[in-house]
């Protein structure tokens, strides 16, 4: 079942029970409410990713080789068109997909459970992301992200999804605060 039927019958029965007898829906309450959480109607981009992610860029000529940055996320297919909606330029590279396209991207990949079967903190899921690190860089299967000098660091707000999963996974984690005192912090292992 793809995400917009799934989407459809969670609307329909959650609002189902509260109509009187031989009421219906009303014809625009679903198409209205998947168009609202497919879009930049249902979530707002914290204003300084644009910033991270261009200064992240600019560590390639610093720092790094190359810097990839992909999304890791518990959610369906509709993230790109979120993140894209949202004023980011999201690559149609995700999970599954064996080959890159070439571009400036904001996002190089995405990875979602949806297409995964596994969740964060699963350790799967961010094995799924290193093996598209594999395909945006153009190893393939002969070589792997894995101790071959990348430095795989995640970012997220829940610390038992984002942050332990991502250090059981071997990764570095930062957990942000998107309170008004936002907070950054390291953590590791």
């Amino acid at each position: 079942m793809n995400a917009e039927k799934w989407w459809t019958n969670i609307i329909h029965n959650t609002f189902q029970p509260l109509l009187r007898p031989n009421e219906q829906l009303p014809s625009e309450l679903i198409p209205k409410l998947l168009h609202r959480f497919w879009s930049d109607e249902g979530y707002m981009l914290l204003p300084d990713v644009p910033l991270v992610l261009r200064g992240a860029r600019n560590l390639q000529s610093l720092r790094y080789d190359r810097v990839v940055v992909g999304v890791i996320t518990n959610s369906d297919d509709r993230v790109p068109d979120v993140l894209t909606s949202l004023g980011l330029k999201v690559s149609p590279l995700r999970y599954g997909d064996s080959k890159a396209e070439g571009g400036n991207w904001d996002v190089d990949f995405t990875v979602m459970s949806y297409d995964v079967g596994h969740e964060k903190p699963d350790r799967r899921i961010f094995e799924a992301a290193e093996g598209m690190l594999d395909v945006v860089r153009g190893a393939g299967a002969a070589a792997s992200a894995e101790g071959d000098g990348w430095e795989k660091v995640y970012v997220g707000d829940e610390y038992d999804k984002d942050v332990v999963g991502a250090v059981d996974a071997g990764w570095k984690a930062v957990l942000i605060n998107d309170s008004q005192d936002a907070k950054v912090e390291w953590c590791d292992a």
